[in-house]
């Protein structure tokens, strides 16, 4: 047969064994189209392999169809190609598109099969069939890597997470003189998916110099792109002011770009967002009101702003409000936007800046309005939906009402969102798990599906961010090691939120780990902000580490980082957990001239932080005046404050203040801590406020607080003093004494031994035995026998004389006393004969009563005799001790006894020159 003749049977139908066979091929097509509404997509791969025969392609045989049914299908090429990629199966649009003569495909100017391939394998996550297709559609259907299939090669490497392979592709590309603008722009985009702003903008620049490739708008987007990624808004500006000294008119992709831009950086600017949205809708190229990626960059610019208090809530919401209605009034006159726009991303920035401007109710009826207009739930409306609740439970959290509503709200959501919402950890393990099983049973096409579901950094930084507020760094950790294993680029927040998570574990801020993660963001090419600086330094201090702290303040300083109320508060934190006390003061104010040079104000916390660290000083007067500033400004003091304040107070004996703030304090519904407490009744204590002291216990014993043996016994001593000296009014000694010993009772019933000190111990004896409770003060005393009974004799209050009843000599003497007025003979024997083993000395006078006693009571004569010894050896010990007590000489008697005060006068002090007298007159 001749060639002409070929050409014609080719043309009518398909050969099969010299058959004319055209049923076959219906039959092959039908059964084509039967599988693929059924969503069997193998099976409609073996219907057209069945009738695909051998014949030459790109000059080597191989199984294709024939030309006719080739032709029939090639309509639906793309609708088959994209039911693969819903279904995660990219082998089978490979085995589809070797059915097909490429070449033939080719020179008839129809679509690209295996591009169409590569590209839905970006959508599908599967690197390997993507390079599996481009390398066949080189060997098998004969076709040169162009600058198109390299292009689709980049672009689905980009899309699959590797950024490796993206390069590999690109610098192949350039190596067989195979590209274009679009393989640059594929690549450009690659870039901007990682945030990778020098890459991007380096292959910006490479491409000004090469051949057969020119900068387009689209490139400049890609570099906007990653600019914004990485929050360099400086390079996102550079990229804007450059498309415009070229002449390159903005698309509707460029302006949403750049306010995304302007929305993620740190310094956001709200009026230069609303004067670019301004020029977008002049421009002609957004339509009436801009696109949801506008829309909603501008929304979250506002949300900021409102935080930074560059424009008020109230105005930011009504004009948010204002461009979500005009978004949605000019999509409803277009039927394929209607239902689509605004979108879930838009609702959700208007909910999180209700949440911002304090307005939960608000916030719910936009959630609302978001689930009445959704459309059928899937993964991406299913995210932004739990971010939309995530927020809008965030802002109704102070409020029982909104909290309620938020609960329905959530009870009614899809499966997935009520999960996520609830539990996103458990779902997420549950994921990983699923993710772990498919890898170890090697199913392609399960694992394909489960890994194309892989978070992307906003979600994993939500859950680290969780875990950070939570204490929990372990689980910080782990996502951010799954986060390096699957590809997903860490983010500035991302090594932000796991030195949070450091720095507040439950097993103590992990500072040695923090700060090799902030050198790994370093590496990374994070540059580093106000928020990474002071989340290191927060964990240096809570590691009590006060001078890495400082180290990393003054390299914030050197950096030129701008420094918030925070990284000040942090710094001042540091300054309390300083050693040297006095150094921590001066390096405290020295942050202050920072702040005030630095035009930061000083808020609440920072003042707090630094009446703390000078109060710890005992600074009092600064102190105070600090606290005056505080008021006078109509700021609120802490807690933590207050207590330190009246700590200070009572350490310098400031009872009376201290009294007042704790007014203060019970003003305001703030309850003292029990070690405030303690420290309060004790200097109440010294300073004989027995009515304060004894008001402050009974409080301290409802809040449940336990006394520990200082407090108790410094409480015990000045109840006892007070039922002797009755310095405090009218009040009843018994009284006072009834509370000591109710005190004292109290703490035997729950401890054994050691309940208050020997000083305690001697008051209440002394004022049981002076108070007609002799049988309770022997009792006690009898209890202390063996017990070293000796304390300093010092003054308790201001208003005791000399005879302190705090001492072991008048526990002795109250008791030995007592018991001779009382003719209780035998127990004032034993108490005496008790102090001699203990070697207490007590008054002549007590021990002259006591004798006196014994022979009006006609004891035994050895026991007179033993007190007249006792009287006999106190006063030669006392004599004894006047003897050989160093007589003081004057410093102006020479050796040889001569006074020279003239001569000594006359000296420029020691060792100096001798000068003459002016006021003696020479003999």
């Amino acid at each position: 047969m001749d060639d002409d003749a070929r050409a014609v049977d080719e043309g009518s139908a398909w050969t099969i064994g010299g058959v004319d066979d055209a049923d076959a091929e219906a039959a092959a097509r039908g059964a084509h189209a039967e599988a693929t509404r059924a969503g069997d997509l193998e099976r409609a791969v073996r219907a057209l392999a069945a009738c695909a025969r051998e014949r030459e392609s790109a000059g080597r045989p191989r199984a294709i169809v024939g030309p006719r049914l080739a032709s029939t299908l090639a309509s639906g090429h793309k609708g088959f190609v994209d039911a693969c990629a819903r279904q995660r199966r990219m082998d089978v649009a490979l085995r589809y598109a070797r059915l097909f003569d490429a070449d033939k495909a080719a020179s008839d100017g129809e679509p690209d099969l295996f591009c169409a391939v590569i590209n839905a394998c970006g959508r599908a996550k599967d690197w390997a069939v993507a390079r599996e297709a481009f390398d066949l559609r080189r060997t098998e259907a004969g076709l040169a890597p162009d600058p198109f299939a390299y292009s689709a090669l980049v672009s689905s490497a980009a899309k699959c997470g590797n950024y490796v392979a993206a390069r590999e592709a690109f610098e192949e590309a350039n190596a067989a003189h195979a590209v274009d603008t679009v393989v640059y722009n594929a690549f450009i985009d690659a870039c901007a998916s990682r945030g990778d702003y020098e890459g991007a903008r380096a292959t910006l620049e490479r491409m000004k110099t090469t051949a057969n490739v020119k900068p387009n708008i689209r490139s400049y987007n890609g570099v906007i792109s990653a600019s914004t990624r990485r929050k360099h808004f400086s390079g996102a500006l550079a990229a804007w002011e450059e498309l415009q000294l070229a002449k390159l008119a903005p698309t509707i992709i460029t302006y949403g770009a750049m306010l995304a831009a302007g929305a993620a950086t740190d310094d956001v600017d709200v009026t230069w967002s609303e004067e670019l949205f301004a020029d977008a809708l002049q421009s002609g190229a957004c339509g009436r009101a801009g696109n949801d990626h506008m829309v909603s960059s501008l929304i979250s610019a506002y949300a900021r702003g409102v935080v930074r208090k560059q424009i008020d809530k109230k105005t930011a919401l009504e004009r948010a409000e204002a461009i979500v209605r005009l978004l949605s009034e000019d999509a409803a006159s277009d039927d394929r936007r209607a239902k689509a726009s605004p979108n879930a991303r838009v609702w959700c920035a208007l909910i999180t800046l209700c949440a911002r401007c304090g307005q939960p109710g608000r916030a719910i009826e936009v959630l609302k309005i978001m689930n009445a207009r959704g459309g059928a739930s899937n993964a991406e409306s299913d995210r932004y939906l739990m971010y939309a609740m995530t927020s809008a439970l965030e802002a109704s959290k102070e409020g029982d009402e909104h909290f309620g509503k938020m609960q329905r709200i959530i009870s009614q959501s899809p499966t997935g969102v009520r999960e996520s919402t609830g539990s996103a950890f458990a779902l997420y393990a549950k994921f990983k798990s699923d993710v772990q099983s498919c890898r170890r049973e090697t199913n392609a096409r399960a694992r394909r599906a489960l890994e194309s579901q892989l978070p992307d950094t906003i979600t994993f930084n939500t859950l680290i961010h969780a875990c950070a507020s939570n204490g929990e760094d372990g689980k910080a950790m782990e996502l951010y090691r799954d986060m390096l294993a699957n590809g997903v680029p860490p983010s500035l927040r991302t090594y932000v939120s796991l030195i949070v998570s450091l720095s507040r574990s439950k097993r103590g801020s992990q500072v040695e780990e923090a700060e090799r993660l902030f050198d790994v963001a370093i590496e990374d090419g994070v540059e580093p902000n106000e928020f990474l600086f002071t989340s290191l330094m927060d964990a240096q201090v809570k590691a009590n580490r006060p001078f890495a702290a400082f180290d990393t303040y003054e390299r914030m300083r050197e950096a030129d980082v701008s420094r918030t109320t925070v990284t000040y508060g942090c710094a001042l934190q540091a300054c309390y957990y300083v050693d040297d006390e006095e150094d921590g003061v001066e390096r405290a104010y020295a942050i202050l001239r920072d702040m005030t040079e630095s035009g930061v104000q000083m808020n609440d916390w920072c003042s707090n932080t630094f009446l703390r660290v000078i109060s710890r000083a005992g600074r009092i007067e600064e102190m105070l005046e600090e606290v005056k500033k505080i008021v006078r400004r109509k700021g609120m003091l802490e807690q933590e404050t207050f207590e330190a304040i009246i700590r200070a107070l009572c350490l310098e004996g400031y009872v009376g203040r201290a009294n007042r703030f704790m007014s203060m304090m019970d003003s305001r519904g703030l309850v003292p801590s029990e070690h405030t407490f303690k420290e309060f009744i004790v200097a109440c204590s010294r300073d004989g406020s027995v009515e304060i002291a004894w008001d402050s216990y009974k409080r301290f014993a409802r809040l449940g607080y336990k006394l520990d043996v200082n407090t108790r016994s410094s409480l015990i001593v000045v109840l006892s003093v007070g039922s002797m000296s009755g310095f405090e009014g009218d009040e009843n000694g018994e009284v006072l004494l009834a509370r000591a010993i109710t005190v004292f009772e109290a703490a035997m019933k729950h401890e054994n031994d050691d309940v208050i000190d020997d000083e305690a111990r001697c008051a209440l004896i002394v004022a049981m035995a002076r108070n007609e409770k002799l049988e309770s003060a022997l009792a006690v005393w009898r209890e202390s026998h063996g017990r070293a009974l000796v304390v300093k004799s010092r003054r308790h209050t201001s208003n005791e004389g000399e005879d302190y009843i705090g001492e072991v000599r008048a526990m002795y003497e109250s008791l030995i006393e007592v018991c001779c007025h009382q003719d209780r003979i035998d127990e004032a024997l034993e108490v005496f004969d008790e102090l001699k083993d203990a070697g207490v000395r007590v008054s002549t006078v007590t021990l002259a009563f006591l004798e006196s006693s014994c022979r009006r009571s006609r004891v035994e004569e050895y026991r007179v005799f033993d007190v007249c010894a006792q009287m006999r050896a106190q006063v030669d010990q006392k004599r004894n001790g006047r003897l050989v007590k160093p007589t003081k000489t004057s410093h102006h008697v020479r050796a040889d006894g001569v006074s020279d005060i003239a001569a000594e006068l006359a000296t420029d002090g020691l060792g100096g020159d001798v000068k003459k007298s002016t006021w003696r007159k020479p003999t």
